[in-house]
């Protein structure tokens, strides 16, 4: 007998849920939005129709919004928060001002009005919001929020609302959900705004045994596919949540009690098997670190990776311990070669690791370093993090820089380092709250904007300025035989390297959308800005040979790229490509009448 649902039943459409991914980023690999992807996966499954969209790859992000907010025609439209800024404190030893930190919440802060302007309700979540929960729902004016992992408790979100609840009260009683329930004024520009404003706890606590991911692979947005594809940008597979680690500095241990939940080795390579039948050949594993508790989980996946033959490049966080051999082989198992890692040392002077400077002590750095020497390992990356804590002085800071010198001295091709000086101050990290409760002690030694929730960038640094202190460490380590620099130096910043790789992005999306005029007029909108940009040479001429069939245009761009490109692999890419183009220039020159 067929089942019949009744008519007032079938018509209730399910609510619609739009989720806005807040990143005003600009990066030569841009971070795709796999929060937002996940959790659009969990309103899905709880019944919801959900859409999720990324104005910032849009040349005009507001234009972007308020097309789907038309459209569409959301119930409940949630912003992603990824970053409160690019927590680049300085990205040289040389500049005019304290800090080189880039602020976002100003530009998110737009495109939220435009939704508050249409009377629509709003849900923050994203990994800003683990920061300073109180801070970004101050800034933004928005009084209800998640913090920290949350599939689980969106999906019950989800079946409220699908069963007629309405927002907020749909909203689940968990300690992840934060509200501002009280009213205040937050300082904005030259006067004051109504804000709700109550106490949110330092942390949103989740539970370890409460939490879950939402089953199965997560649903990718195909925009963002494209740009790893073209851009060598890596996709994120959920890996593990949590770690048990208690960096003064970081946030993430406090979101699931300092324990870690690991994904089913056997989850994570279906999805990655996946994501290689869908072209991409790098993929980053999501997790804290992935060697915490320890390197079995890790080393079992790679081995499974392995014998998949999936012939993808994967890597993650890791911290120096623990690490094994069984670990490093797994690695060389799956084609990556240990010298190409970057291990998140912290610090280096023994004292500060063992106050929370980093995630291990100085032994297990020196385990490390023995390690790769013994196995023959050319270069031991990693990454420091100078000035950052406290109880930093200039005896500790000579500490690290001496230890630098001495792995940099054991290993055959150096140490490979990443350093980075002064600290973002995160008031749900240790270091904000020591800088809240200590913050005459603190004062002398705080550079930037002291704000409400301290939301505007703000960095702790000692001794001397993050720029005095970045060039201490420069000119310390001048002569090593390894590769060291300032951390992402490499990221664009200027006003015109900033709009081309905009107006990269935008030329691989018009090219995998079958836009071929719009392709053409972003690859050379970007060239104008950056003329030897290889990345906009590249797709100007894939878009001339490939899509318009312009075989002599697009010799002369791959000509122009053969003169900037300098990395052997990259070299031989593009002379094979200029071979190609000669060919088919000689064959239809033969087929000419």
């Amino acid at each position: 007998m067929p089942i019949r649902i009744p008519s007032y039943v079938a018509a209730v459409p399910p609510p619609r849920i739009l989720i806005v991914y807040a990143n005003p980023a600009t990066t030569a690999t841009p971070v795709a939005p796999y929060g937002a992807e996940r959790i659009a996966h969990a309103f899905r499954v709880a019944g919801c129709e959900v859409q999720v969209v990324s104005p910032w790859l849009q040349w005009k992000p507001a234009r972007a919004l308020d097309a789907l907010l038309d459209t569409f025609k959301p119930d409940l439209v949630g912003f992603s928060v990824r970053n409160v800024d690019d927590a680049l404190i300085v990205r040289s030893a040389e500049g005019d001002t304290d800090l080189d930190t880039t602020f976002y919440l100003p530009a998110i802060r737009r495109l939220v009005q435009r939704v508050q302007a249409r009377k629509l309700p709003i849900l923050l979540g994203g990994a800003a919001l683990a920061t300073m929960p109180e801070g970004v729902m101050r800034y933004l004016r928005v009084s209800h929020a998640i913090v920290g992992p949350a599939d689980d408790l969106v999906w019950r979100l989800g079946r409220a609302l699908v069963q007629g609840t309405p927002f907020p009260e749909a909203l689940p009683a968990d300690p992840r959900v934060a509200t501002l329930r009280d009213t205040g004024t937050v300082p904005v520009g030259n006067g004051t705004v109504p804000v709700g404003a109550g106490p949110i706890p330092d942390r949103a606590r989740g539970d370890a045994d409460a939490w879950r991911p939402v089953p199965g692979p997560t649903p990718r947005q195909p925009e963002w596919l494209a740009l790893a594809r073209a851009r060598g940008g890596r996709v994120p597979v959920a890996f593990s949540a949590g770690c048990d680690r208690r960096c003064h500095f970081c946030v993430e241990a406090s979101f699931l009690g300092w324990r870690v939940r690991p994904r089913p080795v056997d989850e994570i390579v279906h999805e990655v098997t996946l994501l290689r039948r869908a072209g991409v050949r790098r993929v980053w594993l999501a997790a804290s670190e992935l060697n915490v508790p320890d390197a079995r989980h890790a080393t079992a996946l790679l081995h499974a990776l392995a014998a998949a033959k999936l012939d993808v490049e994967v890597t993650g966080f890791l911290q120096p311990a623990p690490v094994d051999d069984a670990l490093l082989d797994a690695f060389v198992a799956v084609g990556v070669d240990p010298a190409t890692l970057s291990w998140e040392f912290g610090h280096l002077d023994d004292g500060l690791l063992r106050a929370g400077a980093g995630p291990a002590n100085r032994a297990s750095l020196d385990r490390l370093v023995d390690t790769y020497v013994r196995r023959g390992h050319a270069v031991l990356g990693g990454s420091i993090l100078l000035g950052a804590h406290p109880l930093e002085t200039d005896a500790t800071v000579d500490s690290a820089i001496a230890t630098a010198r001495m792995y940099d001295a054991a290993l055959p091709g150096g140490l490979g380092l990443a350093y980075a000086a002064g600290g973002r101050v995160y008031p749900a990290a240790p270091l904000g709250r020591w800088v809240r409760d200590h913050l005459a002690e603190a004062g002398p030694h705080l550079y930037g904007r002291r704000s409400v929730g301290f939301v505007a960038p703000l960095v702790f640094c000692r001794p001397g300025s993050p720029r005095a202190l970045l060039r201490r460490i420069q000119d310390a380590l001048v002569g090593c035989k390894g590769p060291m620099a300032p951390l992402n130096a490499e990221a664009a910043a200027t006003p015109a390297a900033l709009a081309a790789e905009k107006w990269i992005n935008l030329a691989v999306l018009h090219a995998a959308a079958a836009d071929v005029p719009a392709a053409e007029h972003a690859a050379r909108a970007a060239l104008r800005r950056a003329p030897d940009h290889p990345e906009a040479l590249k797709q100007l001429g894939l878009v001339l040979a490939n899509r318009k069939g312009d075989v002599d245009g697009a010799l002369v761009v791959f000509r122009r790229l053969a003169g900037v490109v300098s990395v052997p692999a990259h070299v031989a890419e593009v002379e094979g490509v200029i071979q190609q183009l000669v060919a088919l220039q000689a064959t239809a020159a033969a087929g000419a009448p």
